[in-house]
This record gives structure tokens, C-alpha cells and sequence, in this order.
């Protein structure tokens, strides 16, 4: 646990997460700033931004990290986060086990003082479930071997089982049966236990979490909107950002190239028309062609330049900036010095938002999306969203 230092309310951290990438790292930030709980995304690891966060999430961007090197960076986030003074609870992964997650747990079960965890990584919202021990995707079995991906020590588990038992000393009990249900059930079990395992997942059982602590918070819910004002303003003067900076324009960057994003790309485009503009607001867009093929890290790097070079050539900094993509969010907050995102909810159900700490664009409004997440009409929502609140971001920051 950490405690705030000066801030508005100066309350317990419940919650250190260390995360694979930066969309991840928002959407389970955005999962707990849902249920009213103050939550911070870090970027630089040293834990500054955000100080009176009751729930830090470290990107430790490291979807295209493998081997010995992944392993290193993950007990360098565990350390330096309880050098902080913050438990580490949770180990954020993705929904369909990309990246180095047998890497990231060798390290991750070393800092745990009996190395058990317990592993649920499906996400219901988005079509990802677990049956049979097998990882379903919209349906459709996933060429992917469930346990192995947490480690050598996992193994299938149910959660009947697991609740009575726990899982055994030195292992990592993957639950074989993972929706919405077994989720809740999940958590309302972990949340109880005095000592805890290590939990591994994604943005599903985060929710599941989220809603569980907020239930047994003793903190008084109803008054969210007011903390959240506080911690605006706190985090306003500690950026340097007083909002007067501001314009009436929106930047969109999609670095993401995959034909999901393609198609919500093309019904913004119709949605702007020639003009570019979106209920009274211009919105600069830019994004990196469609393919079938994952990005190789060029295509990121290529849009983020191209999103520096956009905001170096503006006179006034947008009112908000939506990033597509993981890498290529990561990419542009770190060439704007960045030092985090303090998470306040959703712009659209699924794509998370808040506002930048630190660095040129401090106190801007920023929502993350990934690239494969969303129907057709994703953009445009989001977009529609950020453009209705533009006067109020200028007033009072992204609350609104």
C-alpha cells in the first residue's frame, strides 16, 4: 500500500498493477476509475505521477519484449514498485496471451512469498471466454495451449476447487472455466483471503475486482465526482497545466493497422466529410494503412513521428487526443515526455480516458483504444464524445 503525499485526499493505494502495454494498462486502470476508485497509468516507473492514486498501473510496455530481457524488466517494475512502497497485487496480461508471459510470471512468482497466482484471462466484453480449459475468441477456439502460457508450473483448475483448496505452493492455478460468472465469483474469493495470491489477467477479471473493492470499500462512493475535481486540480498545478492553453481541435492517431480499425477509420472519414470537422470541431486524423500483417514496430513509429510533427506545427495544443494502438500511444506520450495518465472512466464504453501528466501536453484530454477492440461506429462515438465536451475540458479539465 502507498499513501498519497500532499494530494487532495491523501487515502491508501489499494492496488499496484504492473501491465504489458499501455492500452491494457488503461483499460484496467479505467475498470477501477469506474467504481469511483482514483487511478493512475505510470509510465516512467518511478511512480510520481498520480500520487495519491488508490490504484497505480505501470506500463511496463513490453508486448514485443522476449527472453531473459523480459523477465529483467518485470523485476525491475516489481521493485521499484515496492521500493515505492506499493503492494504488487496483479500481473496484467493480454486477453488471447500475446507476449512474454511465461518470461513476465518467472519473475513476477519470485516476488510473491509462497509463489502461487492464480490466472483468469478471459474478457468477456470483448468475446474472450475460457471452456473446458480452452481459450474461445468470438467463439472460435484460439490456437493457443491455456496453460503453458502462464509457466511451467500451471495447471488447470476449477474454481470450485480453487476456493476450496487454493491453489498448491509454488504453482499457478489457471482456471479452466472463465465468463462473467466464474469472474465475480473470482474476485468476491480473492478480495476475502488475508493473503493472496499473485491474480494474472487482463481487463475482465480487473472489472471483476473493481466492483468487489468497491462494494467492501469503506470509502463513501457517492461523493466521486467531488474527488475527482480535487484530484484534477492537484494534478493540474503539480503539470503546470492551467487549461488555458487549450484549443477547439481534436487529434486522432490510429497506428494500429488492423482491418477493425480500417473500417472504424472509414465510417469517421464519412462521419467528417470533406471539412474534417465533427459537431462544430476539427479533427485531424491520422493513421497508417490496413493489413493482414502484424505491425513489426515501423508503422507505429512512423504515425507517432507523424503525430509530433502535427503538434509541433499547431500553435495551441488540442483539447483532447485519442491514440490507437499500443505502441503507438506509448510511442507519442513518451516523445511528449509524459510521465503517466490519471484514468477517469471511458469516453465510449471500452476505450478508456483521462488526461496527461507531465510533459508539453499536461493536462490535455487523452483516450487510449486498441486497435482490434470496437464495431464500426467506435471512432465515431468517441470522437462525437470528446467534441461535446471540448468548452467543458477548457473550464474545468477532462471530468466532465
Amino acid at each position: 500500500m502507498v499513501r498519497g503525499s500532499g494530494g487532495p485526499r491523501g487515502r491508501e493505494a489499494v492496488f499496484g498493477i504492473i501491465a504489458d502495454d499501455l492500452t491494457g494498462a488503461c483499460d484496467v486502470a479505467s475498470s477501477f476509475a469506474n467504481e469511483g476508485f482514483i487511478a493512475t497509468v505510470d509510465l516512467r516507473g518511478d511512480y510520481t505521477a498520480g500520487p495519491d492514486a488508490e490504484v497505480m498501473v505501470h506500463d511496463a510496455n513490453l508486448r514485443i519484449v522476449h527472453g531473459e530481457a523480459a523477465t529483467l524488466a518485470t523485476a525491475e517494475a516489481i521493485t521499484k514498485m515496492a521500493a515505492s512502497g506499493i503492494r504488487f497485487c496483479m500481473l496484467k496480461v493480454d486477453s488471447t496471451l500475446r507476449g512474454p508471459i511465461p518470461e513476465m510470471m518467472h519473475a513476477a512468482l519470485a516476488s510473491t512469498p509462497d509463489r502461487t497466482a492464480v490466472a483468469a484471462n478471459a474478457l468477456p466484453v470483448q468475446g474472450r471466454l475460457v471452456r473446458s480449459g480452452r481459450l474461445l475468441v468470438n467463439g472460435h477456439e484460439a490456437d493457443v495451449d491455456l496453460a503453458s502460457r502462464f509457466g511451467s508450473h500451471a495447471r488447470l483448475m476449477a474454481l470450485p476447487d480453487l476456493i476450496e483448496r487454493g491453489p498448491a505452493p509454488g504453482s499457478v492455478a489457471v482456471l479452466d472455466e472463465q465468463d462473467e460468472g466464474s469472474l465475480a465469483r473470482l474476485a468476491r474469493w480473492w478480495v476475502g483471503l488475508a493473503q493472496k495470491p499473485l491474480m494474472v489477467g487482463s481487463a475482465g477479471i480487473a472489472r471483476s475486482l473493481a466492483e468487489e473493492l468497491a462494494l467492501r470499500s469503506r470509502f463513501d462512493r457517492d461523493r466521486g465526482a467531488t474527488a475527482r475535481d480535487a484530484v484534477w486540480n492537484y494534478a493540474a498545478r503539480e503539470s503546470g497545466a492551467d487549461g488555458s492553453e487549450h484549443d477547439s481541435w481534436l487529434l486522432l492517431v490510429v497506428g494500429s493497422p488492423t482491418l477493425e480499425s480500417a473500417r472504424q477509420v472509414k465510417a469517421l472519414e464519412a462521419a467528417l466529410g470533406p471539412e474534417a470537422v465533427l459537431m462544430g470541431t476539427e479533427v485531424v486524423l491520422l493513421c497508417v494503412s490496413n493489413s493482414d500483417v502484424r505491425d513489426d514496430g515501423s508503422a507505429s513509429a512512423s504515425i507517432a513521428a507523424g503525430a509530433m510533427a502535427e503538434l509541433n506545427a499547431r500553435a495551441r495544443r488540442p483539447a483532447a487526443v485519442v491514440l490507437v494502438g499500443g505502441d503507438t500511444a506509448r510511442l507519442v506520450l513518451d516523445g511528449l515526455a509524459a510521465t503517466g495518465i490519471q484514468v477517469v472512466g471511458e469516453a465510449v464504453p471500452g476505450v478508456p480516458r483521462g488526461f496527461v501528466l507531465g510533459g508539453t501536453l499536461a493536462g490535455v484530454a487523452v483516450a487510449t483504444k486498441a486497435g482490434a477492440f470496437g464495431d464500426e461506429t467506435v471512432l465515431v462515438r468517441t470522437m462525437e464524445e470528446l467534441a461535446r465536451g471540448t468548452s467543458d475540458l477548457e473550464e474545468v479539465g477532462p471530468w466532465t
